[in-house]
């Protein structure tokens, strides 16, 4: 059993900013801010059963990890690293590193969304706000490995937790007509979930009735801007559990290679699978959280769109021989 706990900063930052175009350049490559990772790490791995032929061992790792942007300039309070759509990842003083930014609908004091008590609709706020953690706060890797004679088959499972991503490829389902949330409600007008109309300044009543007054057919609230540019809907959970990968590997016995004369010290033949099933979070109607990427020359995370490669299973095998 191993626990260990960290702390690091790091300080002056590689990042690319925008610049003024009067310029005659558009970016700038520079060195700002303060960011602080900081968690523990434990590792267990025990021997459960031992014979002469057989032995299983169990175990896994646990991360915690709290990734925090202390600072960038003092004039500069976030940097954006990556978009996608109407959404971003942004590294933002004081915040965990990278948030979600994006639009929400606006809501009363305990989250619900306030709808028109005529139209049905609900409207989307005026500023840019923070939407989630693009970071799993929590990793756990269980595994285990069993060998029987020269046969050796290990098993490793994955869960990442506590974070958000935003699924860009949402928006474009909704207007084809291809997404849960279109199926859900069959394309016709519907009562918007967990809402409220406003009937005083500081009072609401829960909306029952009220149906969006443009939710029939291909067009109207799926197609539009109220739906499709607002970020909290296609925001979700990241959470899952991966079976990340099984293996299969036998040694040929030391007898049948001594039968070969002396030129090969060791055969292991072996097959394995990767990313083979995915169990992901209830809101989660779209794909692979793992499939996000936040482009090729930054690190933003938590964003994915129709632009990607799919995420896939891989399958392999290989013969290996020790001279």
């Amino acid at each position: 059993t191993n626990v260990t706990y960290f702390n690091s900063r790091t300080n002056n930052q590689t990042i690319t900013t925008a610049l003024s175009n009067s310029t005659g350049f558009n970016s700038l490559l520079t060195n700002i801010g303060e960011t602080q990772s900081k968690g523990v790490e434990l590792t267990l791995q025990a021997n459960v059963f031992r014979t002469d032929n057989w032995s299983i061992t169990v175990g896994g790792n646990y991360t915690y990890l709290d990734n925090m942007v202390n600072s960038i300039t003092e004039t500069l309070k976030e940097v954006t690293l990556a978009g996608s759509g109407n959404a971003s990842s942004v590294a933002a003083a004081g915040q965990s590193f990278p948030v979600i930014k994006g639009l929400d609908y606006v809501r009363n004091p305990e989250g619900k969304v306030i709808v028109d008590a005529i139209t049905g609709l609900p409207s989307a706020t005026s500023q840019i706000m923070i939407l989630g953690n693009a970071t799993p706060k929590h990793r756990i890797s269980p595994n285990a490995v069993v060998t029987y004679k020269n046969l050796r088959f290990s098993v490793l499972f994955e869960y990442r937790g506590g974070y958000s991503v935003f699924n860009g490829m949402g928006p474009n389902m909704d207007w084809s007509g291809t997404s849960y949330r279109t199926a859900l409600y069959d394309r016709s007008a519907f009562v918007f979930p967990n809402s409220v109309i406003k009937t005083g300044e500081n009072s609401y009543v829960e909306n029952k009735s009220v149906a969006i007054a443009n939710g029939n057919g291909n067009n109207g609230f799926w197609s539009d801007g109220i739906n499709r540019n607002t970020s909290s809907n296609y925001v979700t959970s990241g959470n899952f559990m991966k079976l990340r990968e099984i293996s299969l590997s036998y040694d040929v016995p030391k007898a049948l290679l001594d039968k070969m004369g002396n030129v090969i010290k060791g055969i292991n033949l072996s097959v394995q699978g990767r990313n083979l099933f995915l169990w992901m979070a209830k809101d989660n109607y779209y794909t692979d959280p793992e499939y996000s990427s936040g482009g090729a020359n930054n690190n933003g995370g938590g964003l994915n769109d129709i632009g990607q490669t799919p995420p896939t299973r891989n399958y392999g095998g290989t013969l290996a021989f020790k001279f």
